[in-house]
């Protein structure tokens, strides 16, 4: 072959039982010396000999993987089996690409990641941390993957989305956008996150649930079945959205609270929230019960009752009242 950029020297090592040869760089390129060092490979077929692509550090390439085009492996980063790395993408530190996985235009991977089976890094995206891409998982566009998640199954993460901490996103799963999923959230199933939504704690959506706009799901929450959440809603602490509901706008689902259809949300003086079990006004929340005994009551909560606020309060709320028994017979 003509123009070889480098060769294999008499340095070598085992790996995975496989014996592997320091390269030597023949020729300038990139930023590459005529002399240089790099890492280990096991053939000549695991690094082109066109392209600025190179091996470098300890890096190790086995197996039938392929580095090619303009892609850089360095420090202690391994790529084996039939992975592949090309076009710009960079792999290093100690980033494992490993089985049928793709690695490929502009994408980083880098820290403790593995990206393995058949996922696929492409376009801008980045992997690090010890974040992990299995199984037939695809990670594009600007998307970042941290920390200690993971992208399993048909999972689809892109555009400019946030995978961290522990979270994780599996099965059929699409988050896209400027969405963010992080802590020890989990998004599975069929499910979709999408524009500036964001899903933390240890809150799950799952099954066919949708959650869009700016809308967060957070704390011990689940949205699963066909719920949707848009707006600028908020599911938190212990609720559950299930079924068809639908939350939208600036509603507030939490404590305990449970939504099985859609929830009736409106603002007079505050936020009110109408739920299968709960009605929320600002930042209380009762039963439909709770809240007719106070009404009926001489309790006082903030506003004095002899006060015009508090007639409408009291006007809002037994309205909001009539309207979760007619939502309830419905």
């Amino acid at each position: 072959m003509k123009n070889l950029k480098y060769e294999l020297t008499s340095d070598s090592i085992q790996f995975k039982g496989k014996p592997l040869y320091r390269i030597k760089a023949l020729k300038d390129f990139s930023d590459i010396k005529a002399g240089d060092l790099g890492g280990y490979i096991e053939k000549a077929s695991n690094l082109s000999h066109e392209g600025d692509c190179w091996v470098g550090g300890n890096a190790k390439v086995s197996h039938n993987a392929k580095v090619s085009h303009n892609a850089k492996v360095r420090d202690n980063a391994k790529i084996r089996d039939n992975a592949e790395v090309r076009d710009y993408a960079v792999v290093c530190e100690y980033a494992l690409v490993c089985n049928n996985a793709e690695v490929s235009d502009n994408t980083w991977v880098c820290g403790n990641a593995k990206v393995s089976h058949n996922a696929k890094i492409r376009d801008n995206a980045e992997v690090c941390g010890n974040a992990e891409v299995s199984d037939n998982a695809e990670v594009s566009d600007n998307a970042e993957v941290s920390d200690n998640a993971k992208i399993r199954g048909n999972a689809k993460v892109s555009d400019n989305v946030k995978v961290s901490d522990n979270a994780e996103v599996s099965d059929n799963a699409e988050v896209s956008d400027y969405a963010v999923v992080c802590e020890y959230a989990l998004v599975c199933n069929n499910a979709k996150v999408s524009d500036n939504a964001e899903v933390c704690g240890n809150a799950e959506v799952c099954d066919n649930a949708e959650v869009c706009g700016n809308a967060e799901v957070s704390d011990n929450a689940e949205v699963s079945d066909n719920a949707k959440i848009r707006g600028n809603a908020k599911v938190s602490h212990n609720a559950k959205v299930s079924d068809n509901a639908e939350v939208s706008d600036n509603a507030e689902v939490s404590d305990n609270a449970i939504a099985t259809k859609k929830v009736i949300a409106f603002h007079d003086i505050y936020n009110l929230t109408i739920t299968d079990n709960h009605i929320r006004y600002g930042c209380i929340q009762k039963t439909v019960e709770e809240w007719k005994l106070f009404l009926d009551s001489d309790e006082v909560i903030e506003t004095e009752r002899d006060t015009a606020k508090f007639k409408r309060i009291e006007k809002t709320l037994r309205e909001a009242i009539a309207a979760w028994e007619n939502n309830k017979e419905s």
